[in-house]
């Protein structure tokens, strides 16, 4: 009987810091490492997809510990999601 490939394990989290920024109905973080902001969502299976749903989520719960432009310091998995020539990623907290 062949033996399922194996799944890749998900990259181990690591220490984001950088600027907490609320636009709509979602945080970022303004990274001094990288161009561009990442997009901050809560998510258990550490999904690399966007979803506007936990990204709402998620900003509402750090609006209740963090302001607007505060120096913040979080963990998590960060996932390239650029295309083309626009940068974006999704930071996935943890």
């Amino acid at each position: 009987m062949p033996v399922a490939a194996a799944l890749a394990p998900h990259p181990a989290p690591s220490r984001h810091t950088g600027i907490i920024h609320f636009r709509g109905q979602c945080a970022y973080l303004a990274n001094a490492g990288r161009t561009g902001w990442s997009l901050l969502q809560f998510d258990n299976s550490v999904s690399d997809v966007p979803d506007p749903t936990a990204a709402a989520a998620t900003a509402s719960a750090l609006q209740n510990s963090h302001h607007e432009s505060d120096t913040v310091i979080l963990h998590g998995v960060l996932h390239d999601r650029s295309f083309a020539v626009v940068p974006f990623s999704v930071l996935v907290l943890c």
